[in-house]
């Protein structure tokens, strides 16, 4: 997973990475799969870890951050 990626993305390379934690949790993982988030990168909302499948960064840099609420609170949009 990146913040440059793209859900529309196979997801099995960094080149083809996803983007979202939503994504993640759309997929039938099987058992031996891992997932891997970007370093650097930060990541919102919550993920419905699955049995089986190991979950870990890859990159340089500082360890991805995660955020439960998907939205940025700090956002004067919104």
């Amino acid at each position: 997973m990146s913040n440059d990626g793209n859900d529309e993305n196979d997801g099995k390379t960094p080149e083809t990475s996803w983007k979202t934690i939503d994504r993640v949790n759309k997929e039938q993982l099987a058992s031996g799969d891992g997932v891997r988030f970007k370093r650097g990168d930060l990541f919102r909302g919550t993920i419905l870890s699955q049995n089986g499948v190991t979950y870990c960064a890859y990159g340089e840099g500082e360890k991805p951050k995660f955020y439960a609420w998907n939205k940025n609170l700090g956002d004067a949009t919104l």
